[in-house]
């Protein structure tokens, strides 16, 4: 795009940050990600970040992810949250799988995939006492997952 003079946009950012994060291209997407503003004139919005808490989570650096979820100019809505915390079930990582946690209940209360993840990241690291906490407060939620579903669209109407 640049060669032939079209410059990108929020969307082009956003294309290419996911194919570094399907990719695990971490240092070059953090190039991209900090010529945002830098090279481009445009503001990083909520999917750039997403993507690069994604990417980080991904490829281990849980750190660098949680730190980049502190510094965003905004608050962080439930996708970040849940690359975050989807990242640490991946990577059983207790701490920030747990400040994660409590991100994603801010964000959207009852939040069923922070049991089942934090559930798994607590076994992982022998913590019984964690998994006994949260069965108890799904038991008090109640809460149940919902059932998958699919739908399509044809000139015949509509098939679920």
């Amino acid at each position: 795009m640049i060669l032939s003079g079209v410059l990108p946009d929020q969307i082009s950012f956003i294309n290419v940050l996911s194919a570094c994060v399907h990719g695990g291209k971490v240092r070059e997407a953090e190039e991209i990600f900090y010529s945002i503003q830098a090279k481009y004139g445009l503001e990083a919005d909520m999917e750039h970040y997403s993507c690069m808490v994604d990417l980080y989570g991904r490829a281990g650096e849980l750190e660098k992810a949680e730190e980049l979820v502190k510094r965003m100019p905004f608050e962080p809505d439930v996708v970040v949250w849940g690359a975050l915390l989807g990242a640490c079930g991946l990577h059983s990582c207790l701490e920030v799988g747990e400040f994660a946690a409590m991100g994603i209940s801010e964000v959207e209360k009852d939040h069923p995939a922070v049991y089942s993840i934090l559930s798994r990241i607590y076994g992982a690291n022998g913590t019984r006492s964690g998994v006994f906490q949260l069965k108890k407060m799904i038991r008090k939620w109640q809460g149940k997952k919902q059932k998958a579903g699919s739908w399509i669209q044809s000139n015949l109407g509509l098939v679920t």
